[in-house]
């Protein structure tokens, strides 16, 4: 579980929802997907034997994600919490689940023959039947053998909109790049270029 990098004030540890946010069931769960490439992409992906150094940066970008998110979650403290019951969040720093995955194909196998039924594999898996009490972001960051990487992201409607949720992104990647000097993965990203995404890939209902 990822914490605040900074405790939440008492006096926002309960947030009482919308009216509207209320109506949206627990089990109400929005998922996006981010596509990496390899660094040692210089062969077109085409390295299935895989890359020891091109795994091991997508590694460390795992650990500077984690950290990244940490402090994000400082300002973003909902995301951090659990639902407490239909009309409200409980921001107690309980954390964000983060889970690390490996995949034995390459990034490009993925995406040049698309389907639709392998993208709930990059997405953390969760009971829809137990979700008050339980974290209400999960991430899944995926390493293939390339190097490639997926960063499958989902969390409850009834914390955030498309909206809110897109500038959770942008404050995550900011603080992300703070941490990397350099930072040399290709981006498709699901927020800013959806048009791109839908391209190699189907729509996926609760894709941002």
């Amino acid at each position: 579980m990822i914490k605040p990098s900074s405790p939440t004030p008492n006096h926002h540890k309960n947030l009482k929802l919308s009216l509207l946010d209320q109506a949206f069931p627990p089990s109400f769960y929005a998922n996006t997907i981010f596509f990496y490439s390899s660094d040692s992409n210089s062969n077109h992906g085409h390295n299935y034997g895989g890359d020891v150094t091109s795994q091991q940066l997508a590694w460390e970008r795992s650990d500077r994600l984690q950290k990244s998110l940490s402090k994000t979650l400082v300002a973003f403290y909902p995301f951090a919490g659990q639902l407490k019951d239909h009309v409200s969040v409980e921001c107690n720093d309980e954390g964000a689940y983060f889970v690390e995955a490996r995949s034995n194909c390459s990034l490009l196998e993925i995406l040049s023959k698309p389907e639709h039924k392998l993208l709930p594999h990059f997405i953390p898996a969760f009971n829809a039947d137990e979700q008050l009490g339980s974290a209400v972001l999960l991430v899944q960051f995926t390493v293939f053998n390339c190097g490639g990487i997926t960063l499958g992201v989902s969390h409850s409607h009834k914390i955030a909109d498309a909206s809110s949720t897109c500038t959770f992104f942008q404050r995550w990647a900011a603080s992300t790049l703070e941490l990397e000097s350099v930072n040399n993965h290709d981006r498709i990203s699901a927020v800013n270029n959806h048009d791109q995404i839908s391209a190699v890939l189907p729509e996926f209902d609760e894709t941002v």
